[in-house]
């Protein structure tokens, strides 16, 4: 039994200050709920193999301190972040295939509160992002 895995490899994260600072610099902003999406499309060489570790869709997720102070509150945001975005990764790599685009994606968190459960909060940031996400697709079309 074949079936697209859900999974977020180390290679499809954006790292670095430089790559965080020119996503969200020259971004596209898409706003829903708690979540702040910057957003940037770049137009996939002819030589560039979507095998390849600069090829596909990049994604990074940051927690102001300002907004959320406890480091340990902060980590767990980011780990329920990654976790909605990893639900609907698969669909914005095949719609970045099939356009031929390369994502670059900075996830912000907005709330100033810290998540009451780990329910209830996962649920809403799935909802928010499956709402930026149908915003993404519809502007790569």
């Amino acid at each position: 039994m074949t079936g697209v895995r859900n999974t977020l490899q180390k290679t499809d994260i954006l790292r670095g200050f430089k790559a965080f600072a020119d996503v969200v610099r020259n971004g596209v902003r898409v706003r829903s709920g708690c979540l702040l999406c910057h957003v940037v499309m770049l137009q996939r060489s002819a030589d560039t193999k979507s095998n390849n570790r600069s090829a596909g869709v990049k994604t990074g997720f940051a927690v102001p301190k300002k907004r959320v102070p406890r480091a340990v509150d902060r980590n767990r945001i980011k780990r329920l972040m990654r976790e909605a975005y990893r639900m609907k990764a698969t669909i914005l790599r095949v719609a970045a295939d099939e356009y031929t685009r390369d994502l670059r994606i900075v996830l912000v968190y907005q709330q100033r509160s810290s998540p009451v459960s780990h329910g209830a909060s996962l649920r809403s940031l799935q909802e928010d992002w499956n709402e930026i996400a149908a915003k993404i697709l519809a502007s790569m079309e």
